[in-house]
């Protein structure tokens, strides 16, 4: 094939040493060429296999961040392990910033799906496409601790006392969120933290959780959704509520994902995520104690209503 061709021939060239230097510069200057070609993939990763000088590096960096925005989605997955398998502590936050605020990613239940921005192509509203693209976070942040620590960082500080207010939260927030927490190790109490946090704070809007945590999401990840539920006693009434509201819309969400793709003889109107929730109310409701009591009615109210909108 022709990508197999190309992808042999960087290599070959790659590995004559007189022109190695020649090779490599020459991949730079036409790597926005590559971008839409099937020479993206082997082109990043000779580049990658380079020692090249921090000047160089940045460069790089520099031209595939530039490529984000208006690339083709199924090019996503790769620009940006590339970007996250590349960047260093010097440039760390500038990657970071600037991947929140060009990769917009949709999900099929959102109306912007139906009349997508020519000029924007680097929202994702494919199922297949976010499970690319939920990988290629997982592979490109794993075993890279700045990385996840400066997205973490980022994250915290969206609109709060130290952050911008200007900035949103955005459903790449919530998939790196996802994929820290799936690492587990030290960051995985911080993220449940932060979580738990910006939902209290409003800084999370159900709307954004509907559409960052769809099935293709939902079902690796459904660990991470659960441990929530372990907190519950410490909040109050309304913080509750906003919480089973988030959790209830999720699981009917899930429930509505997984449907067509039951397997005969499965009862199509449940989901997972729906039946943890009522594992959990059924166990408050049943507690002596008045103050887990009072959790099981404020959730099964909560969940009740929102099973009524469908």
């Amino acid at each position: 094939s022709t990508a197999a061709t190309g992808d042999s021939l960087i290599r070959t060239l790659l590995g004559v040493t007189c022109i190695q230097t020649d090779v490599a510069t020459m991949l730079l200057e036409k790597l926005p060429e590559f971008m839409d070609a099937t020479f993206l993939v082997p082109a990043l990763e000779a580049i990658s296999n380079m020692n090249l000088d921090d000047g160089l590096k940045e460069d790089v960096v520099k031209l595939v961040l530039q490529q984000v925005e208006s690339a083709d989605v199924e090019d996503l997955p790769v620009l940006l392990r590339f970007l996250l398998q590349t960047a260093v502590q010097a440039n760390a936050t500038w990657v970071v910033r600037e991947l929140r605020k060009n990769l917009n990613f949709i999900s099929g239940s959102d109306v912007r799906a139906a009349a997508p921005d020519r000029k924007q192509k680097a929202k994702v509203s494919s199922g297949s496409s976010e499970a690319s693209i939920l990988e290629a976070l997982r592979t490109g942040l794993r075993f890279h601790s700045t990385m996840c620590d400066t997205f973490l960082k980022e994250i915290r500080n969206v609109c709060s006392g130290t952050g911008n207010c200007g900035s949103e939260h955005k459903v790449v927030d919530i998939w790196v969120l996802l994929v820290v927490h799936s690492f587990g190790g030290q960051n995985h109490k911080l993220v449940e933290s932060i979580l738990r946090k910006k939902i209290l704070e409003e800084k999370l809007t159900i709307k954004l959780l509907e559409r960052s945590l769809v099935a293709a999401a939902m079902l690796p990840f459904s660990a991470f959704i659960n441990n929530l539920l372990d907190y519950l006693d410490g909040f109050q009434d309304n913080q509750l509520q906003k919480l089973f509201e988030v959790f209830s819309s999720l699981a009917v969400t899930a429930c509505r994902q997984d449907e067509p793709q039951q397997p005969d003889g499965d009862d199509p109107g449940r989901s997972e995520m729906q039946d943890q929730l009522h594992i959990v109310i059924r166990k408050q409701l049943s507690h002596a104690d008045g103050r887990f009591k009072r959790i099981g009615i404020i959730g099964g109210v909560t969940l009740a209503c929102r099973l009524a909108m469908e």
